[in-house]
């Protein structure tokens, strides 16, 4: 699986492709933000910091949570599929 990684020009992320077989995945980010265990009660910086695949791309290294919304884009060979992430029913 090859990763390529594309700068926004708000200076974040932007969007991220990976190629897996003859299918391309690509994440287009809205935004990007690091909180605390509001989100998650149990995601304690005590609870993430020894489950080492968080890092560096889900947590910080102080153990702060990293949240991405954000849309995907699956091109196949025939479809083009857009999954919108969102940020769940009933948000404000």
């Amino acid at each position: 699986m090859q990763t390529t990684t594309v700068a926004d020009n708000r200076g974040g992320e932007g969007m991220r492709s990976w190629q897996v077989g003859d299918v391309t995945i690509t994440q287009f980010v809205e935004l990007t933000f690091e909180v605390l265990e509001a989100f998650l009660p149990q995601a304690t910086p005590e609870a993430v910091l020894p489950i080492e695949w968080l890092r560096p791309e889900f947590i910080t290294p102080q153990g702060v949570l990293r949240f991405s919304i954000h849309a995907l884009v699956v091109d196949t060979p025939t479809r083009r599929i857009i999954v919108d992430t969102c940020v769940g029913k009933d948000k404000p």
